[in-house]
């Protein structure tokens, strides 16, 4: 044990839900906020990939090339209640998990020859967003503006 006691600390956690709840619209408002500025690092620090959009198969014929990892990136917020809001960002790309993870080069006939390691640049840019400082601003945002409705008449 750490010596430090904690009184009250499950009413003010109980408080805070309890604020969300009451002020789900507004507590979506900010987590969007938030969200939405994960995003916009994710998509600035996507490797770019390949330039050209169609690409010369041996046959001759022209195909589309897969989708970009910068122009994949969605988010949808999902919960009924303050306390069940949740912001999922993902990629929607099928390379996405390769390009993040690492993979391994094969050649037609099956036999490796190598190994490619991942980037892990959404890691790296999700421990950069919650060392910015973001989520904290939202917050205070988001107790300014409850308490600014709660004093009004």
């Amino acid at each position: 044990m750490s010596g430090m006691e904690y009184k009250g600390l499950t009413e003010c956690v109980r408080g805070l839900t309890d604020m969300a709840d009451a002020y789900a619209a507004t507590a979506e408002k900010y987590l969007c906020r938030a969200g939405n500025a994960l995003k916009r690092e994710a998509i600035n620090r996507s490797p770019v990939g390949g330039t050209a959009d169609t690409t010369t198969t041996k046959t001759g014929r022209k195909r589309r090339n897969i989708k970009k990892l910068k122009h994949s990136w969605k988010a949808v917020v999902t919960g009924a209640s303050g306390s069940q809001l949740e912001y999922r960002l993902r990629s929607t790309a099928p390379q996405y998990h390769l390009v993040e993870r690492g993979h391994v080069q094969k050649t037609p006939g099956g036999r490796i020859t190598g190994f490619t390691p991942g980037t892990h640049f959404f890691a790296d840019t999700v421990a950069e967003f919650e060392r910015s400082g973001v989520i904290e601003t939202q917050l205070e945002k988001f107790f300014d503006d409850v308490k600014r409705r709660w004093d009004q008449p």
